[in-house]
């Protein structure tokens, strides 16, 4: 009886101790990030007025803005349609705009905290935008300019 004891404890050991650490990888690995991401989310540090009636709008202004912004990763590139959030007062109106640039090319790094995307400006200098990763999106802040100043908006894209 002790031997059969024996034998069921060692196959339980060799059982659990023998998966390959490969198979949960690594969160941020580029492999688990292949994607087309899109804005799932825009929250800002604090309410605005995005319509000029003197009532801010609570920090999620997702419908607000209806940016079309983008990321596409794939297993050596990426491509980055940057978006810039503007309320601006135009004459009698106030208006909440989403301006996007062409798509960006370039290549991309990841780690434990993000995302690094490398690529060139309009001029062809060299550019660097850095993102966090959370829970398989891909979160990115930036600046909301206002009429009284900028905010900072949490732009979370998700598959």
């Amino acid at each position: 009886m002790k031997k059969i004891n024996l034998l069921i404890a060692i196959t339980s050991l060799f059982t659990f101790s023998c998966s390959s650490d490969d198979e949960g990888g690594n969160e941020n690995s580029s492999n688990n990030l292949i994607g087309t991401y899109t804005i799932e989310s825009i929250i800002t540090s604090e309410q605005i007025d995005t319509n000029g009636d003197g009532t801010l709008d609570p920090v999620d202004v997702t419908n607000v803005f209806n940016c079309n912004g983008l990321i596409i990763i794939q297993e050596e590139t990426m491509s980055y349609r940057e978006t810039f959030l503007d309320v601006f007062n135009n004459g009698n109106e106030v208006i909440a705009q989403c301006v996007t640039n062409p798509d960006d090319q370039g290549s991309y790094t990841s780690n434990n905290t993000g995302l690094i995307f490398t690529t060139t400006d309009f001029n062809g200098d060299p550019e660097t935008i850095s993102f966090q990763i959370n829970d398989g999106n891909i979160i990115f802040v930036q600046e909301v300019f206002t009429d009284n100043g900028a905010v900072n908006a949490t732009i979370t894209y998700s598959r």
